[in-house]
C-alpha cells in the first residue's frame, strides 16, 4: 500500500506532466500568454514537488544538485579546465553526501499507525501506545471504549512539563487543571 506522501507526490507528478504537455500545445499554437501562465504554475508545482521529495528523503536537494553538476560536467570536452573544476566539485559533493547519509535520521512514512488504528477498531487488541518522545517518556495512548469510541490521551504530567497549564482555568474546588495545549501550541 502506498503511503499518503507517495500518493501526493504521484498526483503532483501527473500534474507536472499535464502542464508540460499543455505548455507545448500552447507554444505550437503560438499562444505565448497562456504558455506563460502554465509555466508559472509548473514552477509552483516543481517547488511543491521538491518540498515533498525533501520530506521523503532529506538528501533529495543534495542529490538534485549533484545531478545538475554531473549534467554540466558531461557538456564540456575532455580536456577543458572547466570540466576538471566540475569533476572536483562532484567529488566534494559525493563526499558530503556520504557523510550526510551516515548522519541521516530514519524517516518511516509507512501506514503503521493507520494499520494499528484499524486493528484496534477490528478488536484485534484493546489498546496501544505511540511513543512521541522517548527521552521525556511522552506517549499517546489509544483505546477503544465499549461504544466503539476512540479515546486518545496522554498523561497530564508529561504534557504539563512541556506546555504548562492555563492558570485562568484552574478549578480550585475540583483541584483539576484543565489543559489547553492548543493555546500553548498556537492553534
Amino acid at each position: 500500500m502506498k503511503s499518503d506522501l507517495d500518493q501526493i507526490i504521484e498526483y503532483f507528478e501527473g500534474e507536472k506532466i499535464a502542464l508540460t504537455s499543455s505548455i507545448n500545445n500552447y507554444l505550437l499554437e503560438k499562444d505565448y500568454l497562456y504558455a506563460h501562465y502554465q509555466q508559472e504554475e509548473l514552477w509552483r508545482i516543481d517547488r511543491q514537488l521538491s518540498h515533498l521529495h525533501y520530506l521523503k528523503d532529506p538528501l533529495y536537494l543534495k542529490k538534485q544538485e549533484l545531478e545538475r553538476l554531473r549534467d554540466m560536467f558531461n557538456k564540456f570536452p575532455e580536456d577543458d579546465r572547466v570540466r576538471f573544476s566540475f569533476g572536483r566539485r562532484i567529488t566534494e559533493k559525493e563526499g558530503e553526501m556520504k557523510i550526510s547519509e551516515s548522519k541521516r535520521y530514519y524517516f518511516n512514512d509507512t501506514q503503521v499507525l493507520d494499520d494499528a488504528l484499524f486493528n484496534l477498531y477490528e478488536g484485534k487488541f484493546k489498546k496501544f501506545k505511540l511513543c512521541l518522545n522517548k527521552p521525556s517518556d511522552l506517549y499517546m495512548y489509544f483505546e477503544l471504549s465499549a461504544g466503539n469510541m476512540l479515546n486518545i490521551f496522554m498523561s497530564s504530567q508529561e504534557i504539563m512539563e512541556m506546555y504548562g497549564y492555563d492558570k485562568e482555568n484552574y478549578d480550585d474546588e475540583d483541584n483539576e487543571r484543565e489543559l489547553f495545549i492548543l493555546k500553548k501550541i498556537g492553534i
